[in-house]
């Protein structure tokens, strides 16, 4: 019973009623299927020289950071995500400037 009243407060604390919230992932599931279809999103991959380039960059931000070795994978992730997005956004871009849009404010 406990996980329920915790699931309850959860989207009251959102201001979400579970309707909403089943549309919202609905919603967003909808996009993501659509940008995987247009943009082939699950092909992009991180090549080595990408990889260190980012490894060097979050290192330099960062003393503390372990040897690439030990967080290739995880740099490997943020390299693919961030081209990912860079995709998504231009996308995006490219909607809006094909989109003939009036503003009714």
């Amino acid at each position: 019973m406990g996980a329920k009243k915790a699931y309850q407060e959860a989207l009251s604390k959102q201001g979400l009623s579970e309707e909403e919230l089943r549309e919202e992932i609905k919603t967003n599931l909808t996009v993501q299927a659509c940008l995987e279809e247009e943009l082939d999103l699950s092909s992009v991959t991180a090549s080595d020289e990408e990889i260190q380039a980012l490894y060097e960059k979050e290192a330099a931000e960062s003393e503390k950071l372990p040897g690439l070795e030990e967080v290739r994978g995880q740099i490997e992730q943020m390299a693919v995500q961030q081209k990912k997005q860079q995709l998504i956004s231009q996308f995006l871009q490219q909607l809006r400037k094909e989109a003939d849009i009036e503003v009714l404010i």
